[in-house]
C-alpha cells in the first residue's frame, strides 16, 4: 500500500467512525456518510474500501423523528380545524386566535388543549432524533416544544399564556438559521421568512382584523419546518453527491474506480 492511499484510507476511517451507523447501509456505506469522488484521487480499490476517501457529512438523523416530524403539524392544523367546527356560530378563524379555542369556558376546549400539547411533545422528540443538528438549534426547538406544551397547560386568561406563546414562536423561528448542516443559506431565508410572518402577527396584536389568520400561517409553517429539515436530510443520504466533471455521482476518469485488477481503457495510463 503506497503512502498517500494510506492517508487516503485513513481519512475515510476517521470521518466514518463520527457517525452513528444505524441500521442497514446501502452498499456497506454508513448513514449520513456520501461518497465524494475526488477527480485527481488515486485508485484505493485494493485496500477494500467501497467508496473514494473523500466524504461530505450530511448529517445524521434518526428515522423515528421522521414520524414525530410527521404528527406535529397533523396535531396543530387537525386540532384547530376540529375545535372550530364544534364552536357556535360566531367564531372567526380569521380573527380569533389559535388559543381562543383552548381557553377557558369554550366548548370542547380539550380538542386544542391536546393538538398543542401534542405539538410540542413532537418538537421535543424530533429535537432529539437530530444529533447532528448543533447543540443550539436543537435546543431552540426544544424550547419552542416546551413553550407549546406550556400554552396548553396556561390557557387564556391564564397570566402566563402570552409569555410561553411568546417564546414559542421566537424560538421555532430561529431554529433552522442555527443547524449546523447543509442548505445554511436555504435554512437562513426559511428563518427570515417566519420572522416576517412573526412581525405580521404582531402588526395584527394592535387591533388587526386578520389575526387568527396571522397566527395559522406562523403556527402552520413552523410546525412544518422539522418535517422539511427531517425529510430532506434522509434523503440527502441516500443520493450521492455530484461534484464538477462527474456524471451521476460517477468519476470523470473511468479508470479512476475501476475494480482491482482490472486493466485500463485502451490509451489511458495505468494508475500509478
Amino acid at each position: 500500500m503506497r503512502f498517500s492511499q494510506a492517508v487516503d484510507f485513513l481519512q475515510l476511517q476517521r470521518s466514518e467512525t463520527r457517525v452513528r451507523a444505524r441500521g442497514l447501509a446501502p452498499a456497506g456505506r454508513a448513514p449520513g456518510v456520501q461518497c465524494v469522488y475526488r477527480l485527481s484521487a488515486k485508485p484505493i480499490d485494493e485496500v477494500g474500501v467501497p467508496c473514494r476517501a473523500g466524504v461530505q457529512h450530511t448529517g445524521d438523523v434518526h428515522r423515528w423523528a421522521l414520524v414525530s416530524a410527521g404528527i406535529a403539524p397533523v396535531a396543530l392544523i387537525g386540532g384547530w380545524t376540529w375545535a372550530a367546527s364544534v364552536q357556535p356560530r360566531g367564531f372567526d378563524p380569521l380573527r380569533d386566535t389559535i388559543s381562543a379555542l383552548a381557553a377557558h369556558g369554550v366548548t370542547d376546549r380539550w380538542i386544542m388543549t391536546i393538538g398543542l400539547a401534542m405539538l410540542g411533545a413532537c418538537h421535543l422528540v424530533t429535537a432529539a432524533g437530530l444529533p447532528d443538528a448543533g447543540l443550539v438549534p436543537r435546543a431552540l426547538l426544544m424550547v419552542g416544544g416546551a413553550a407549546t406544551i406550556g400554552v396548553a397547560a396556561l390557557p387564556q386568561p391564564s397570566s402566563g399564556h402570552v409569555p410561553a406563546a411568546a417564546l414559542g414562536f421566537i424560538a421555532l423561528a430561529l431554529w433552522p438559521a442555527a443547524c449546523r448542516l447543509p442548505w445554511r443559506r436555504s435554512a437562513r431565508g426559511i428563518t427570515v421568512l417566519l420572522v416576517a410572518m412573526l412581525a405580521w402577527l404582531a402588526v395584527e396584536l394592535q387591533g388587526g382584523n386578520l389575526l387568527g389568520l396571522s397566527e395559522r400561517i406562523l403556527a402552520g409553517t413552523e410546525a412544518l419546518c422539522p418535517l422539511a429539515l427531517v425529510l430532506a436530510l434522509l434523503t440527502s443520504q441516500r443520493r450521492p453527491t455530484r461534484v464538477a466533471g462527474s456524471r451521476a455521482g460517477k468519476p470523470s476518469n473511468p479508470g479512476d474506480h475501476a475494480p482491482s485488477g482490472s486493466r485500463p481503457r485502451s490509451g489511458a495510463p495505468p494508475p500509478s
